[in-house]
């Protein structure tokens, strides 16, 4: 008779992290959302600088510097504060981002369907989603806030069309999808 005996190890809990390795994470963290802030600025055409954020929230540029450099401690409070200064500019980005989204979903989906010979119209997506071709033709015009989901929903809807697509050949762009069929 063989007998086989497993022990169990528990994990130590990891130890608290050095100073450094905070400061670092803080570093990091300003770092991370200056680049989101300024990122999101160029997709809506501004040029948002270090000085401008500084001065947003209530701070100079030497300030943020000195905490970019380590000079200073970064404020635990500081990336939470230049984010919700900056609230407006990266929801109206995320706005667009949603849209572009759902343009590039639609133009995927019409292409790909074209190319198995199946005419995938905007309404036949629309419905798909559970809303009619007008809201879609709405949201793909930017007449409508893009909801958050809807880019999902629609891949999800032609998920066994899209199985192990990577390349569509593009045979209508967006701008000829987009334009709504005459009443």
């Amino acid at each position: 008779m063989i007998r086989l005996t497993t022990t169990h190890r528990d994990r130590a809990p990891k130890p608290p992290q050095g100073e450094s390795a905070i400061r670092k994470n803080k570093r990091s963290s300003l770092k991370a959302v200056i680049a989101i802030i300024q990122d999101r600025g160029k997709t809506v055409g501004m040029d948002i600088t270090v000085e401008e954020i500084a001065l947003k929230a209530g701070i100079s540029k030497e300030r943020i510097d000195s905490y970019l450099n380590d000079e200073e401690r970064t404020p635990d409070d500081l990336p939470h504060i230049l984010l919700s200064a900056y609230q407006q500019l990266l929801d109206a980005a995320q706005k667009e981002d949603n849209r572009e989204s759902l343009k590039r979903s639609v133009v995927w989906i019409r292409n790909h369907g074209l190319s198995k010979g199946m005419d995938i119209t905007v309404e036949e997506m629309a419905l798909k989603t559970g809303i009619s071709g007008e809201q879609l033709y709405a949201f793909l015009n930017g007449e409508l806030e893009t909801p958050d989901d809807l880019e999902r929903k629609l891949e999800s809807a032609y998920k066994d069309l899209l199985k192990n697509v990577e390349q569509v050949e593009v045979i209508e762009d967006i701008n000829t999808i987009i334009r709504r069929p005459p009443l």
